[in-house]
């Protein structure tokens, strides 16, 4: 008797399994074989797969090839592109599949090896590129031998080499692959050329120069200058009160006498001169003078 129960048993568990078999892999709303299969979903070593369409998860009308519904409005769909042939797209959609809606990406790091990354283009023209489809205007990010450089073109049909502007190039590390020694270089293009110029530099001891790429100060320029303000070059009067006879008068350190000033009170023969690099010195020759004072106008120049 426990032999006919096991026996009905294992006879109505192999019924039911095979009917799970069967809904599970044949062809929707039917049990017959498609196209001479019976099975969508097949076996290779431990790994399954299916090449009948598209794959739909929480929706039965997916419309990329690996399709996620996770909410009104909340779709994620992997498959061939668009606006890229040859391209696999990663896309947020609505349910309408018309707009793209926002996605969120979540991880400690990310890595992308090989390559480059276009946003707002398709065409990504280096490592890292900012594009504009409309206009054509682009900003590059990528790294040659120790340096590391950030573009911004203003382009049209890029590279044609006589239809594009490079209008900034700022790059960072060593001249002639050494990585010591960094520095800071700005350069443009002028017009329609291809070939950008230095305009402006930051050395690795933080002089800067402009129209040079050797500063030997602070502040380096190699051209003319027009201020529209106050310009500081460490303008200072020296002086005072003198004795009789010869008055020097000399500037701090690092500064140059660029001028200067005398005033004698009452009947006096009197002059003055720049006498040294830093010293401006003043004379008088009559001893019936009440007072004689003696200034030196200093500033840092050259």
């Amino acid at each position: 008797m426990n032999k006919l129960k096991t026996l009905f048993l294992s006879i109505l568990i192999g019924s039911f399994a095979g009917a799970i078999a069967s809904f599970a892999f044949s062809s929707p709303g039917s049990n017959q074989p498609p196209n001479g299969n019976p099975i969508f979903w097949l076996l290779s070593g431990t790994s399954m797969y299916y090449t009948a369409g598209n794959v739909g998860i929480g929706t039965n009308s997916p419309v990329t090839s690996l399709y996620i519904h996770a909410a009104t409005n909340q779709n994620l769909g992997i498959g061939g592109a668009v606006g890229s042939p040859g391209s696999v797209a990663l896309s947020a959609l609505n349910d309408a599949n018309s707009l793209n809606v926002p996605m969120e990406f979540r991880a400690s790091q990310y890595y992308f090896y090989g390559g480059n990354v276009g946003i707002g283009t398709n065409s990504p023209l280096a490592q890292f590129t900012l594009g504009n489809i409309v206009n054509q205007t682009n900003l590059l990010t990528y790294t040659s031998v120790n340096q590391a450089h950030l573009q911004y073109y203003a382009a049209q049909n890029f590279p044609a080499t006589n239809n594009y502007q490079r209008v900034l190039d700022i790059v960072s590390g060593g001249d002639g692959g050494n990585s010591a020694g960094s520095n800071i270089r700005f350069l443009t293009a002028p017009g329609s050329s291809s070939t950008a110029v230095t305009r402006l530099i930051i050395d690795p001891n933080g002089n800067v120069g402009i129209g040079t790429t050797s500063p030997v100060s602070a502040l380096s320029v190699n051209g003319n200058a027009v201020f529209t303000g106050t310009v500081d070059i460490g303008f200072e009067v020296v002086g005072g009160v003198c004795g009789a006879g010869v008055c020097p008068r000399t500037c701090p350190s690092g500064k140059r006498a660029i001028s200067g000033a005398f005033d004698i009170t009452g009947d006096y023969i009197g002059y003055a001169k720049i006498t040294a690099y830093d010293t401006f010195t003043c004379y008088w020759k009559n001893a019936t003078a009440q007072t004689f004072s003696c200034w030196a106008y200093c500033a840092r120049v050259l």
